[in-house]
């Protein structure tokens, strides 16, 4: 079941009244796009506080775009959700909250540029996926980030260097595949190359039982520009067998900080597109 509104005419009314046939109807698929991010603070307040009053629905997949999301969610009870997509969204959370302990069975989460309401303000944001597979997070501008995730298989990160994002608590001992995106290029001043590579080492550590490795061809331009730091430092993978690009060219150097520390016999690199290692 599908619902979008716009922001020049949004109804909360009739939006509560479709959510409430639908979970009556024990619906399994639920979108909403409602453009809140504009509206009135309390009227959007309002309508994100709804979340509080849905107990044990019947949702499986959930996709939500452009709303104000409160700490009602939280309270709330999605025990069969497996799916659950977050596009454009703000999040009004207090630090050290798990924003997901409402969803035990969820597989399945992406967080695609969403923000806390209170712009400018740090805030953690805390995930604890007991039963979590696949994470693609989108959100840049979430600066402390805590992940548990013992089953976590994939997991999609963009990395902006325009912020000071972290990750404070990484623990994904099953990881299998990871695809990293960075931007942030401009940003790189040449007296800051050997933080720029801190920056990498600290997230790739992190990152580093993975055994599959995708770069995008602007992550390889910002990588090969501190490249001569990350040679200094031991490799940070330790069980990658394959290290896919998605660019025209990758230095044979900057391919080698990556593949060297493996414990894999032959480690295989992938392209994407057609490509050439420059030596």
């Amino acid at each position: 079941m599908s619902y979008t509104d716009s922001a020049e005419q949004l109804d909360f009314r009739l939006f509560r009244k479709v959510v409430t046939y639908a979970l009556s109807h024990d619906a399994r698929h639920l979108v909403v796009d409602m453009d809140t991010r504009n509206a009135d603070y309390e009227e959007s307040y309002s309508f994100s506080g709804m979340f509080g009053t849905i107990y044990n629905c019947s949702l499986e997949t959930l996709k939500i775009r452009s709303v104000c999301i409160d700490g009602g969610f939280v309270t709330s009870s999605f025990g069969m959700l497996t799916s659950l997509v977050l596009e454009e969204c703000q999040l009004i959370f207090d630090k050290g909250v798990d924003f997901f302990a409402c969803c035990p069975s969820l597989k399945n989460l992406v967080m695609s540029y969403c923000i806390d309401h209170f712009s400018g303000e740090e805030k953690g944001l805390k995930v604890y996926g007991p039963q979590l597979l696949s994470l693609n997070f989108d959100s840049p501008a979430c600066f402390d980030i805590e992940l548990v995730a013992p089953r976590l298989r994939f997991f999609g990160v963009h990395h902006s260097l325009y912020y000071y994002q972290k990750f404070s608590k990484l623990s994904v001992p099953a990881l299998d595949h990871v695809e990293i995106w960075v931007d942030g290029f401009d940003a790189v001043r040449e007296d800051d190359n050997e933080w720029t590579a801190q920056r990498f080492i600290s997230l790739f550590r992190d990152l580093n039982n993975a055994t599959s490795l995708m770069l995008d061809s602007y992550t390889i331009q910002v990588m090969s520009g501190v490249s001569e730091f990350l040679e200094r430092q031991p490799s940070p993978f330790r069980r990658l067998k394959s290290l896919m690009v998605k660019a025209d060219s990758i230095p044979f150097r900057l391919a080698n900080c990556l593949l060297k520390g493996s414990s894999c016999m032959n480690p295989n690199v992938e392209f994407v597109r057609t490509c050439y290692f420059i030596i």
